[in-house]
């Protein structure tokens, strides 16, 4: 039964001719929101448990053992295609077991898919930067086995010449194909070192490396992409003998990524990916692969929670019907390389700001030329703002984009592309070509009216795009941040995106927009989500993700839904006197923007604060909007009438509900004192929690708190503290 359904889903995404309604629920639909959700109380989250490389063999056997019966029976056919991954699973299990059967079979398949593009259904087909180097590792994991003859040891050197000689294209650039092809014509020079052609081979080789490895880092900025270029760039630096892990920008990298990693483990989505967890099998062998070379469990504990909440979900992966293979194939390396004799631990990095190598587009003409499309620059610019209150399964995590439009990238700068709290995922991301910052979590801007024709999205018109971080502040108890960004999104205008994460009660978001030039918009900020329900009021809405859907590219469908834990989101928007709550429709981008068809949206619905304004220099307008997690419930009016905002020349805040009591949080440019509500405080910065005990609070640069007429805290001179115990 288990062969059949995985079978069945296999091919299940090619039928095009049956009609919506008769497609299984989860490929057009979510699950109706009933009375259960609030009614039901919500489970706690499991403690983590302990995962070793046994759990990642059993599940490597459970799921490929079905593929490969079925599959096996086909292999050596000259029509069969990809059975150069059916070669490498079945080189890993002889790697792992020492079993000859497994190597054969192997060869099997080898012969198999050299006939498919030499004579059989691949023969006019060319081969990606993707098929040469795992059909490398598959000899390389047989390579000793006492059954492979002479003959077969040519056909697989054959093999690899073939595959090299249909190669649809050789690029350039610090790009995952052009890794891809690198490492994989380099590996082969080096396993043959008197082949004919070599030269060419380490040439291209050589001036790939050069584009990447002087800046330590990918031109792509898209979560899957990174983690399948680390896939090819740490094998190929450690076949060059380069010291990859005693190289302190290459490690300054990997901590770059863990810092990436939710309390859930999953790793926050950003840029061309289908959708949330959607590359599980590449974050969890690159996990692996650096915890055992970096000898730091840190990262064993957060590949070890991606496993663990991924298969969790394992009847979800069957609604893809590949993901769960993909992800046995990850887990074959991160055996390889896992060591158990290493602890996990979780870790205790905090919020932080990271940044990245700057980098620009190569012009269209050159790039039709040189097969080169980006070009890695000196200097570094802001890559993710991090938001977190710690590693706990129910803390929250948030993560921003700082970047403009990069290799695989979105025109989401400065929006929220991941926001996770009590276990929940709250905010998520687009899929892959649903680029446009109004379908993220962004402040949005527009010509208006929107002008006649055809606009197209191109990420090299982005390039003026700018963000600066003018401050950041961390403590225990929250994180506050100012991004500024200019030329925002083409628009003659710059805009200030202040956030302030509110320890787990929220996010608190600020936006001040001013025009460079005059200029006629609707703006305003917007945050996308699966379902909003319940009651509402005129300036906030109840939001959740029942499950969070993953997109297929082209059809207008879901390849499959992650079971989601129940949480909900209050949006809350501060109104303004021309402006008005917008609840709108965005389950598929029709804009044609970026191709000539409409394309799936992982998010249904835009919930947005609108106003249509005539901006000129020297007249900001300022947006504030409150992000409140919660438990389920069909009527949150109680929560959103315990926010409030407040604000005076040169300083603003909020109070809202918090798990103790009110909870305050207060941005001061003044320089002087403000009295709010119970508060007197000069602190330029500040939270501070109210309860039934003593406040709990963080001062940046103060003197002085009272709360209620009590002085809390006094000091000489301006201080920095916090107090949350």
């Amino acid at each position: 039964m288990r062969m059949w359904l995985v079978v069945a889903l296999l091919v299940m995404p090619l039928v095009q001719t049956a009609a919506q309604d008769e497609l299984p629920w989860y490929r057009t639909q979510i699950p109706e929101i009933t009375a259960e959700r609030w009614t039901e109380p919500v489970a706690p989250i499991p403690p983590p448990r302990t995962i070793t490389r046994d759990d990642y063999m059993e599940y490597i056997l459970r799921d490929l053992t079905p593929q490969l019966e079925y599959y096996g029976e086909r292999a050596g056919s000259p029509d069969l295609k990809g059975q150069y991954v059916h070669a490498r699973r079945e080189a890993f299990l002889y790697r792992a077991t020492g079993d000859e059967q497994h190597a054969r079979k192997a060869m099997e398949f080898v012969r198999g898919d050299l006939a498919y593009w030499s004579e059989g259904g691949g023969v006019e087909r060319g081969t990606g930067f993707n098929v040469l180097m795992p059909a490398l590792e598959a000899y390389q994991w047989i390579e000793d086995s006492p059954s492979l003859t002479d003959e077969d040891r040519e056909t697989c050197l054959q093999w690899f010449l073939t595959i090299e000689q249909k190669a649809e294209r050789f690029e350039y650039g610090a790009m995952n194909r052009s890794a891809g092809w690198a490492v994989a014509r380099d590996t082969l020079a080096r396993m043959y070192p008197d082949l004919a052609g070599n030269d060419e081979r380490r040439a291209y080789a050589d001036t790939v490396w050069e584009q990447w490895w002087p800046f330590r880092d990918s031109a792509e900025n898209a979560e899957g992409y990174n983690a399948l270029w680390l896939s090819y760039v740490i094998p190929w630096a450690e076949a060059r003998g380069m010291g990859l892990w005693e190289d302190e920008e290459f490690r300054a990298l990997c901590y770059r990524f863990l810092d990436q990693v939710t309390p859930m483990g999953v790793m926050a989505p950003y840029g061309d990916v289908p959708g949330f967890n959607s590359h599980v099998n590449g974050w969890a062998e690159m996990l692996e692969i650096m915890a055992t070379h970096l000898r730091d469990g840190r990262f064993r504990w957060a590949a070890h929670r991606l496993f663990e909440w991924t298969v969790a979900r394992e009847e979800d992966m069957l609604q893809w019907g590949n993901i769960n293979h993909n992800l046995a194939d990850g887990l074959m390396v991160a055996w390889l390389e896992a060591d158990d004799t290493l602890a996990p631990i979780m870790p205790d990095r905090g919020s932080v700001v990271t940044s990245r190598q700057q980098m620009v587009f190569v012009p269209k003409e050159e790039r039709q030329q040189t097969m080169r499309h980006d070009r890695l620059l000196e200097g570094e610019v802001p890559n993710k703002l991090i938001m977190r209150t710690g590693w706990e399964p129910d803390a929250s995590f948030a993560m921003v984009e700082l970047c403009r439009p990069m290799g695989h990238g979105h025109s989401d700068t400065g929006g929220i592309n991941c926001y996770i709290s009590r276990g929940s995922a709250l905010l998520s991301d687009t899929p892959y070509l649903v680029k446009d910052h109004r379908w993220h979590n962004c402040f949005g801007v527009e010509q208006w009216p929107q002008p006649e024709g055809r606009w197209r999205w191109r990420a090299d018109e982005f390039e003026a795009m700018a963000t600066s971080v003018e401050r950041f502040e961390t403590s225990a108890l929250g994180t506050s941040a100012d991004l500024r960004i200019t030329d925002y999104m083409q628009q003659p205008m710059t805009l200030q995106r202040r956030l302030f994460m509110l320890g787990d009660a929220g996010i608190w978001v600020e936006d001040t927009v001013e025009a460079t030039a005059p200029c006629s918009v609707r703006i305003g900020p917007a945050y996308q989500t699966v379902a909003a329900y319940g009651a509402r009021g005129e300036n906030w809405i109840n939001t959740c993700h029942p499950t969070i859907p993953v997109a297929f590219i082209w059809e207008l469908q879901y390849m499959m839904q992650w079971s989601n834990r129940p949480q909900d989101l209050l949006i809350y928007f501060q109104p303004t006197a021309a402006g008005e709550m917008a609840v709108e429709d965005v389950t598929q981008d029709d804009t044609l923007m970026i191709v000539n068809q409409p394309l799936m949206n992982n998010l249904k619905q835009r919930i947005a604060w609108r106003e249509v304004a005539e901006l000129v220099p020297g007249e900001p307008r300022t947006f504030t909007s409150v992000l409140v997690p919660h438990a389920p419930t069909p009527d949150a009016s109680a929560l959103a009438s315990g926010i409030a905002c407040h604000a005076g020349e040169g300083w603003s805040a909020v109070s809202a509900p918090g798990a103790a009591g009110e909870v305050w949080a207060l941005r001061n440019d003044t320089g002087g004192r403000v009295e709010i509500g119970p508060l007197v405080t000069d602190a330029e910065r500040a939270l501070i929690s109210l309860g039934d005990g003593a406040p709990k609070y963080w001062l940046v640069d103060a003197t002085l708190l009272q709360v209620a007429d009590e002085t809390i805290f006094q000091a000489a001179a301006p201080t920095t503290v916090c107090e949350c115990d």
